[in-house]
């Protein structure tokens, strides 16, 4: 009798386990139907600038600072701005990028030039932005192009590979604004000049 009631319990324990499985899955599947993978993916560049509901959004310029060269050129309202001087070392890169935006309609735009992420082609880096000039939210009156500097920080932490470290000035990155159900995203190579 002892033993038959240890092969019920088995039973159901295993049936319960079966239940659950398939619960689990019908979810998965229904997640999965309802919010399929991004189809398209969009490039914007220099050449090829993005428009968003009549606001034009042209990718200038991307630059990759060592700590030092950031402090020289740029106060600390943007990328470094969180990091007391002590944590800020060479195992850290400030990245900046040069976005026109124009507005195309007769009425005014506004836009949150925080709303990019950035991400890294190769070495998996992604962080958000800050805007340079102090602000996060601008009004473009009709007609009118604003230029805005957006900056963030890569820390060494932050990649797949260490070696990257050293290779994030040859670089590819995007100013992804527009996650589903299409990416849209502002290409930058990194500048010399």
């Amino acid at each position: 009798m002892h033993c038959r009631k240890k092969r019920i319990v088995k039973k159901l324990i295993a049936l319960m386990f079966i239940v659950a499985l398939f619960v689990a899955g019908c979810l998965i599947y229904d997640v999965n139907k309802r919010f399929p993978d991004p189809v398209d993916v969009y490039s914007y560049t220099y050449d090829n600038p993005a428009e968003e509901k009549g606001l034009k959004i042209t990718p200038v310029e991307c630059r990759v600072y060592r700590y030092s060269d950031y402090e020289e050129l740029y106060d600390y309202s943007g990328a470094m701005s969180g990091f007391n001087q002590d944590n800020r070392s060479d195992s850290m890169r400030a990245v900046t990028f040069k976005v026109l935006f124009e507005n195309m309609t007769q009425e005014d735009i506004t836009y949150e030039t925080d709303s990019f992420m950035m991400v890294a082609k190769n070495s998996g880096a992604h962080n958000g932005v800050l805007c340079e000039e102090g602000f996060n939210k601008s009004t473009i009156k009709p007609g009118e192009k604003q230029t805005f500097t957006l900056s963030t920080v890569i820390a060494e932490d932050s990649i797949v590979k260490k070696k990257w470290m050293d290779k994030l000035d040859s670089e590819t990155y995007y100013l992804v604004y527009w996650w589903y159900p299409q990416v849209k995203r502002l290409e930058y190579e990194v500048s010399h000049e």
